[in-house]
This record gives structure tokens, C-alpha cells and sequence, in this order.
């Protein structure tokens, strides 16, 4: 969960629910990975609607 609040501290402030869905993403795909994507950008905009997004180009390579 460290790599998840150091590159998105906003979540600190936000539901579990995403937190736990960004730690999760984190796990799966390493901290390097959320430290230089998008939705690292659109968390800490609190653009959600966007960070779904960007999530789901992640779901198996965007296929």
C-alpha cells in the first residue's frame, strides 16, 4: 500500500472502495507501473470518471 500513497496520496481521502482498487492494480502491476501511467494523472486530478477509464485499458491489454 506504500507505492500506492506515495504516488497518489489523494486517495488518503477517499473511499476505501478506491483505495482498495488502486492498491490492487498496484499489486498486480507494480509500483513502477502506477508511478509513470495516466491514471496515476487522474487520480490526483480526482477525475474518476476518467481513471475508470484508464483502468479498464489495463483489463487484459485493452482487448
Amino acid at each position: 500500500m506504500g507505492g500506492t500513497q506515495r504516488h497518489c496520496p489523494v486517495l488518503a481521502t477517499e473511499t476505501d472502495k478506491r483505495l482498495a482498487a488502486i492498491v490492487d492494480f498496484t499489486f498486480n502491476l507494480g509500483a513502477g507501473r502506477l508511478q509513470i501511467s495516466t491514471l496515476r494523472q487522474r487520480i490526483n486530478e480526482r477525475d474518476w470518471l476518467a481513471a475508470k477509464r484508464e483502468i479498464w485499458l489495463w483489463v487484459d491489454g485493452g482487448a
